[in-house]
C-alpha cells in the first residue's frame, strides 16, 4: 500500500482504492459533514453516515 492510499468497500462490496486519503477526508468533511448522504467516485457509491465519517477519520489519523 502506498502511503496515503487505503482500500475500502463500496456499497456493492467492491474494493475501492482511495489514492489520497487526506483529500478524500477533507471532501467528506466539507460536502457530507452531517446526516446520511451518498458519495459517488470513479464508478463507486458510498453511503456517508457517522460510521463512515469515523472510519475515514480513523484512517486519516493513521497516515
Amino acid at each position: 500500500m502506498v502511503e496515503n492510499t487505503i482500500t475500502i468497500k463500496d456499497n456493492s462490496g467492491e474494493d475501492f482504492e482511495i489514492k489520497d486519503i487526506k483529500s478524500f477526508h477533507q471532501h467528506i468533511l466539507e460536502k457530507h459533514a452531517t446526516g446520511t448522504s451518498k458519495h459517488y467516485e470513479d464508478g463507486h457509491w458510498f453511503t456517508v453516515d457517522d460510521e463512515f465519517r469515523k472510519m475515514i477519520t480513523n484512517y486519516t489519523s493513521q497516515t
